[in-house]
């Protein structure tokens, strides 16, 4: 790599005085679009304001939502925001392109529980794949939501490194982690600052805006009896067929501790299926 750029819409240096809400941050997290959009409306500016000069001095720009296999990222909800604003800001002087790294992940441990090395030790089981057909000269933007420990971003440049691209490259944030003395657990008062049970994954999951990503599907695989039974009985059958090809396509109809539900949802979907085909 040539240059590298890092830079957040927040740099939290205090944990409990950060400059965004936690509460919305954590519906964010489970779906919430519309807090996505706004989130990524502000590091769009950030991003102008800091280097809109440098943006300008290419020709082409390929940008990189965070890595994931089939299933979104809520980041996509960022992304799509701050890809759609520089692509209208750029017009006729720079070709802007969306890319993607595709993620397998090997884990289903909450990964906002884990210590740095925890953390490092977990992804380095995962693969990321990012197709090199660069000339050299494009500006390489990789967006994600937070930056706690660094680990994600440490994967991205050994993924850069061993496919040998030498892009100048801006990591974008909407938050960074920068008080070494906060613990990283912190990123998991954010994840579920609002969200403290199925109830409000639900209110969620009710709202126009809701998108689904990996974190409410992997949430939703891993309630229990009483909570999944209760998630189910306010589900749309469509909307099961969603959640079903989702799993599916992310294989966590693979993964031991999300058979379970899987089935569950699998099992109540064929039966609403029946009934409507018999009527």
């Amino acid at each position: 790599m040539n240059k590298i750029s890092t830079l957040a819409t927040y740099n939290i240096s205090d944990e409990n005085n950060f400059g965004f809400s936690a509460k919305e941050y954590s519906k964010f997290k489970f779906g919430s679009s519309k807090i996505g959009q706004l989130f990524g409306d502000e590091l769009f500016k950030k991003l102008i304001d800091s280097k809109n000069s440098e943006i300008n001095s290419y020709k082409k720009i390929y940008v990189f939502t965070s890595p994931y296999d089939f299933i979104p990222t809520a980041t996509n909800t960022i992304f799509d925001s701050v890809f759609d604003k520089l692509s209208k800001h750029l017009t006729s002087k720079c070709v802007v392109e969306k890319r993607k790294i595709h993620r397998n992940t090997t884990y289903t441990d909450d990964y906002g529980s884990l210590s740095k090395d925890q953390r490092m030790k977990l992804i380095s089981n995962d693969s990321f794949n990012l197709k090199n057909d660069f000339e050299g000269n494009e500006l390489l933007i990789f967006l994600d939501d937070i930056k706690i420990t660094g680990s994600h971003e440490f994967v991205v440049k050994k993924t850069l490194k061993e496919n040998r691209i030498k892009n100048d490259v801006f990591f974008i944030y909407h938050a960074i982690l920068d008080n070494k003395n906060i613990d990283p657990i912190f990123e998991n008062y954010l994840n579920y600052n609002y969200v403290k049970g199925v109830k409000e994954i639900l209110k969620i999951y009710n709202e126009s805006d809701f998108v689904l990503n990996t974190r409410f599907t992997k949430y939703i695989l891993q309630l229990g009896d009483n909570d999944i039974n209760y998630f189910l009985s306010s589900i749309k059958n469509n909307d099961l067929r969603e959640i079903i090809l989702a799993s599916k396509g992310n294989k966590y109809d693979k993964i031991p501790e999300y058979t379970r539900n899987l089935k569950k949802i699998i099992k109540l979907h064929s039966y609403l299926t029946t009934k409507q085909t018999a009527f």
